[in-house]
C-alpha cells in the first residue's frame, strides 16, 4: 500500500500544483499489505485525492496519511476546505453538495 498510495500521489501531484496545493504523504510504516481489488483501490484513492484537490483552499497541503496502530491501518486524506454539509450522503452514487456549474456554449462563424 505503502508503494501503491506514492504512486497515485505522483501521478496527481502536478494537478495539485496546478490548483496551488501540494500533497504530503505521512505513514509510520514501510510496508502494508492488504487484499482487494487494484481497479476498485485505484478509483477509492483517486476519487479521494481528486476530490481533495477539486476541494481545497488555494495554498492550503494535502496531508495523506496511512498509519498502522496496533493490528489495523488507517488511510486517510486531510486538508483545510468548506465542511461537509451532509457527511451521511458522501457514499451515495452521483451525489454532489455543489449543483455543477452551467456552461453557455457559443459558436463562432466560419470564414
Amino acid at each position: 500500500m505503502v508503494d501503491y498510495i506514492r504512486s497515485r500521489i505522483e501521478f496527481f501531484a502536478q494537478v495539485a500544483q496546478k490548483a496551488k496545493s501540494l500533497f504530503i504523504f505521512e505513514t509510520n510504516c514501510e510496508r502494508a499489505t492488504i487484499f482487494f481489488n487494484e481497479t476498485k483501490l485505484q478509483r477509492i484513492i483517486d476519487n479521494n485525492l481528486t476530490n481533495a484537490i477539486k476541494y481545497t483552499f488555494e495554498n492550503e497541503n494535502i496531508i495523506v496519511s496511512l498509519k498502522k496502530e496496533e493490528e489495523r491501518y488507517l488511510f486517510c486524506i486531510a486538508s483545510h476546505s468548506r465542511k461537509i454539509q451532509k457527511p451521511e450522503k458522501i457514499f451515495e452514487e452521483y451525489y454532489r453538495e455543489e449543483k455543477s456549474k452551467r456552461w453557455i456554449w457559443t459558436r463562432s462563424k466560419s470564414c
